[in-house]
């Protein structure tokens, strides 16, 4: 009786083991024949997933009953049965994009501005750029020679620098390396 029990359950396991199956298989373009490369393909019943190699082949885990579902980036994705997964052509999908708008909003969206409002900076020259800037957090102005001054910023994250004063503008490079 015990050897019979044992059979019995060892057939079940052999059975069931026996439905399942490692599954080759070819992902290829339906249009140039080349193969695809990382291509999903899933058991729809298990969930169980792979990705194609590079010459498109794959390789999964399945009973004959079972469906893969074999999708890749801009390809249509199609189901189909472990019966029929030999080789898979995907045909091509089109992917339409609408149109991209940016909005912005210049006084909202400036970062590191400052707008000076002490009056007797406004109604009066300074005697020179330093004293003009030196209320401004994290801004310097370092003198490399007679003529020149060269402007600082602290945690300042964009290459350039727009300057304005009374009027006139700059453009003036702010290299990290300086910073």
């Amino acid at each position: 009786m015990n050897k019979f029990v044992l059979f019995v359950l060892f057939m079940a396991f052999a059975i069931s083991y026996g439905n399942s199956q490692i599954i080759t298989g070819k992902v290829i373009d339906k249009k140039t024949k080349e193969p695809l490369i990382s291509a999903t393909v899933k058991v729809v019943e298990t969930g169980v997933a792979t990705v194609t190699d590079k010459d498109g082949v794959f390789k999964i885990k399945a009973d004959k009953n079972q469906h893969l579902v074999i999708g890749f980036l801009s390809y249509k994705t199609i189901t189909v049965p472990v019966e029929k997964a030999e080789k898979v052509a995907l045909e091509s999908d089109y992917v339409g994009l609408d149109e991209i708008i940016v909005e912005s909003d210049p006084l909202d969206d400036i970062s590191h501005s400052w707008v000076i409002t002490d009056n007797i900076k406004k109604g009066s020259q300074p005697r020179n750029v330093a004293d003009l800037f030196n209320d401004i957090p994290g801004f310097s102005l370092q003198k490399r020679s007679n003529t020149s001054l060269e402007p600082s910023f602290r945690s300042f994250k964009y290459e350039e620098m727009n300057i304005k004063y009374n009027g006139g503008e700059k453009l003036v490079h702010a290299c990290p390396n300086r910073m």
